[in-house]
């Protein structure tokens, strides 16, 4: 609704498995970030298992509690009783979308991209690729690469070929591992949340346009995208912000109206890189955090 996140839902198509849908529920819901909540002060959910259905509702502080009985839907009873829980859940929301929260990348929903499609879910982000990435053997470079530095919060990497699915870890502005730096900041790479929280979801910026990829960059390179170019192949650096300039350009925000003019300049040349769009972000995160310490 409005692009955002109104009501969670865990089914399975088995008999007598609601209970395990219900526990799959809580399970998900204690990983929710509070954000997606806007002003609400609940989330409405639902747990299914074949023709069975239950209503939930989830509070601020994570709490789960049934609103409903557990209804069979081939029942004449439990059927009504399920539409008249339905029509009462979208009354309360058709009366209250101010409080819904304002999402650019809303969770749960598939959203197609140049190459498949990706989906924000509680604490990993899922991109399904129509074909193999050509620079495939430079990102699993960059992971591996990660993973043996033992970088603090890196990012932990699934892929699937044969599905051809990637599932991400994000990691928020306060847990950069300050080693890398990330030039990609692009639509699909950046999840907002709210006006003021931006994640990353990945770090794949050291892949390359061309058809090989180097020995170096699969080395020592690899953790360092801002290769830019060898005799043969372009390299991306992905710094061009403006896209992340629209990602912002409805925020009404005056914290951000610097980084906004910054993200938009028509002047190539001066528009911020992404660096000193991140240590603007970080900065500004820093300074929130100790506001929010000295008013609590």
């Amino acid at each position: 609704m409005n692009d955002a996140l109104v009501m969670k839902g865990e089914e399975t198509g088995k008999i007598g498995r609601l209970f395990g849908s219900v526990q799959e529920l809580k399970a998900n819901m204690e990983k929710i970030q509070l954000s997606v909540f806007g002003e609400m002060p609940f989330l409405f959910a639902y747990a299914a298992s074949n023709s069975w259905v239950q209503f939930w509702v989830i509070d601020r502080s994570l709490g789960i509690r049934p609103i409903s009985s557990k209804l069979e839907l081939n029942d004449l009873d439990g059927r009504i009783r399920c539409v008249f829980s339905s029509i009462n859940i979208c009354r309360i929301l058709y009366h209250y979308p101010f409080l819904l929260a304002r999402t650019v990348l809303p969770m749960y929903r598939e959203m197609p991209r140049n190459n498949g499609s990706i989906t924000l879910y509680e604490d990993y982000v899922l991109k399904k690729l129509e074909y193999d990435p050509n620079d495939f053997d430079a990102v699993i470079a960059i992971y591996d690469a990660i993973r043996k530095n033992q970088i603090e919060s890196a990012i932990i990497c699934e892929y699937d070929r044969s599905k051809r699915t990637f599932k991400l870890q994000p990691v928020g502005f306060k847990r950069i591992p300050a080693v890398i730096r990330s030039w990609d900041i692009r639509w699909a790479n950046i999840s907002c949340l709210r006006e003021n929280s931006y994640f990353l979801i990945d770090y794949e910026s050291a892949g390359r346009d061309g058809d090989s990829t180097p020995e170096e960059l699969l080395e020592s390179s690899a953790l360092d995208p801002s290769v830019v170019s060898d005799a043969k192949h372009v390299y991306r650096s992905c710094n061009d912000m403006y896209q992340f300039g629209n990602l912002i350009r409805s925020t009404s925000d005056p914290s951000l109206s610097q980084l906004k003019e910054g993200l938009k300049n028509t002047n190539a040349g001066e528009r911020y890189t992404a660096e000193q769009a991140l240590g603007f972000l970080i900065n500004l995160q820093n300074a929130m955090t100790q506001s929010d310490s000295i008013a609590t």
